[in-house]
């Protein structure tokens, strides 16, 4: 059966066999263009294409010093959280503490010197409290004088774990005066 609406035509697929789904011939002009088929699908003849989920990792210090000198150690004084706020587990990935004139990390802010840390991996909905076991010490390449600068932790630094947001995976802690003499 055939219905015609203005320059469209409209099929009805069940008289064709075809349940479910509809024909819809759309003319633009009939004397300069061709009609052209528009398929209707009902929705659960529509396959939803959802992304998979994905582990977001999400970052913060939760203590580290307010003032250092160049070439400090701060070892385990700097206390680093990560939290999965993904609906995937998150496989191994790396938490780094950088030195950064500013709250946002740019390519040329350094690692702290033994600053890196490895996590297995963390399930979906999970915190864990990263040990910073290394030596986390200032180096002694950033400019002399007493300057103030920001603590930041980065989780995931290379990228490996596929992740739903990667905007929360660094987070600047308060600023800290580091005063370095040569």
């Amino acid at each position: 059966m055939s219905k015609h609406l203005g320059n469209a035509l409209f099929e009805d697929a069940h008289l064709r066999g075809q349940a479910g789904a509809a024909k819809l011939l759309v003319g633009v002009s009939a004397a300069t263009q061709p009609p052209f088929d528009i398929e209707i699908k009902p929705p659960s003849l529509i396959a939803a294409t959802q992304p998979p989920p994905a582990a977001n990792l999400a970052v913060r210090i939760l203590s580290a010093p307010k003032e250092a000198a160049c070439g400090q150690k701060l070892g385990d004084s700097i206390q680093v959280e990560v939290y999965n706020a993904g609906k995937a587990d998150a496989g191994t990935f790396s938490v780094g503490i950088y030195l950064a004139a500013d709250k946002r990390r740019s390519p040329n802010d350094p690692l702290l010197i033994g600053g890196r840390e490895f996590v297995s991996g963390l399930a979906a909905g999970k915190t864990y409290r990263v040990p910073m076991r290394g030596s986390n010490q200032i180096p002694t390449t950033i400019p002399e004088g007493i300057r103030e600068y920001y603590l930041i932790a980065v989780a995931d630094e290379d990228n490996r774990v596929a992740e739903s947001a990667e905007g929360d995976n660094e987070s600047a802690a308060w600023p800290i005066l580091v005063g370095c003499l040569k």
